[in-house]
């Protein structure tokens, strides 16, 4: 089979010839060790990578988004995965660089943000802005109204031929691409607030955002695309950020509705949120009619095993490797033993797509990343 079949085969929940395999993101610095050379692939480490590579000039950026694009076709060919998808990348442009790890964006004499990169950690992050942020939920009612005028606008849009999703399908046919469809409230301390204070401003706007997100569905599902990788973080190890009544109340009516428009494409929708959604699990699993689950958060609770009898009739479950614990910090033959054991406990179901809870992270030993793809074809 190949890898597209082998995706498509979970989605069916029919049992393919092995697991399929797949890392949404993969840290540059474990790639570049991995494939032996050099390699800008992912997380907030390709940020800064990106920012340097924009320091050097516009020939020389346009040079490294052609390897970048190459590199990260390369980490998914080497580890063998069923799936592959464009890195997450800062959209912007920085101004200039103002010191040895630092970069400004915006206008240095209006609004401009700090960015910076850590060594260390290996991660890019904001240290300093001159924005001021909404501080009050009436604040948002703008902002709120702009995204209504804008979906109320909205045709379906033209896709980019040089848009990454579709390069993809067509230099590698024999591997499943999902198309991008996120739906899910901002977790900022104001938009928490609205929540409780100003629910019908977080309605209109998760209405807005569903509107345009079926627009956008539509093209890429006349593009040929079958998935949606697409959800969004809303919990914690605790549960809910902003808590369970809000997602039954604003949320589940929003993602059922989009969930709906994409069956009617022919498209599968894949809800990701890290976090423990045990207090929601029927409605999150059941009533929003998903058909798929990532970055399913083991350290946070949430258990393939457990979810499977429940819920894998209908639901497909993408990761569970913890990639903060396990895969970061243990040992290549605890890595091994998990997986092993995964294949034990989930064999013979279909509905499971092997990977990490979340992504490669920076640091994580290329030893272990290994161990967790002979583990598969081992089993």
């Amino acid at each position: 089979m190949t890898g597209r079949q082998r995706v498509l085969a979970a989605f069916d929940h029919v049992e393919p010839d092995r697991v399929p395999f797949f890392e949404q993101a993969f840290a540059s610095d474990v790639a570049s060790a991995l494939l032996g050379r050099p390699a800008a692939t992912g997380t907030t480490l390709l940020h800064y990578e990106e920012a340097a590579a924009w320091m050097r000039g516009e020939a020389a950026h346009a040079q490294w988004v052609e390897q970048c694009y190459d590199d990260v076709i390369a980490i998914a060919r080497h580890t063998q995965q069923d799936m592959i998808c464009p890195p997450w990348r800062r959209p912007q442009r920085p101004t200039r660089q103002t010191d040895t790890y630092d970069f400004l964006y915006g206008d240095p004499a209006g609004l401009w943000d700090l960015w910076r990169y850590n060594p260390d950690s290996k991660t890019f992050y904001l240290v300093q802005t001159n924005r001021r942020s909404s501080a009050e939920p009436d604040d948002l009612a703008a902002h709120v109204a702009q995204v209504e005028q804008a979906a109320a606008s909205a045709s379906v849009p033209a896709l980019d031929p040089q848009d990454w999703h579709l390069r993809l399908q067509r230099d590698c046919p024999d591997l499943l691409v999902p198309a991008p469809g996120a739906l899910v409230i901002p977790l900022q301390p104001v938009w928490l607030m609205a929540c409780r204070l100003r629910p019908d401003l977080v309605a209109r706007w998760l209405d807005a955002m569903c509107d345009l997100a079926i627009r956008s569905a539509t093209a890429w599902a006349a593009a040929g695309f079958t998935i949606v990788w697409g959800g969004g973080d809303f919990a914690d190890n605790h549960g809910p950020t902003y808590g369970p009544q809000v997602f039954r109340e604003l949320v589940l009516p929003r993602v059922q509705r989009y969930v709906a428009a994409l069956h009617r494409l022919g498209m599968r929708y894949v809800y990701r949120t890290d976090g423990n959604l045990e207090c929601i699990a029927d409605e999150f699993f059941r009533q929003s009619g998903i058909d798929g689950y990532g970055e399913i958060d083991y350290d946070a609770g949430m258990r393939i095993p457990d979810l499977q009898p429940r819920y894998g009739d209908t639901v497909t479950f993408w990761g569970d490797v913890p990639c903060g614990s396990l895969l970061h910090r243990g040992s290549a033959a605890e890595v091994a033993d998990f997986v092993g054991r995964r294949l034990q406990q989930c064999r013979g179901r279909g509905g499971w797509i092997l990977g990490s809870s979340n992504s490669i992270v920076p640091g994580t030993p290329p030893a272990n990343v290994m161990a967790m793809v002979a583990a598969l074809h081992a089993g």
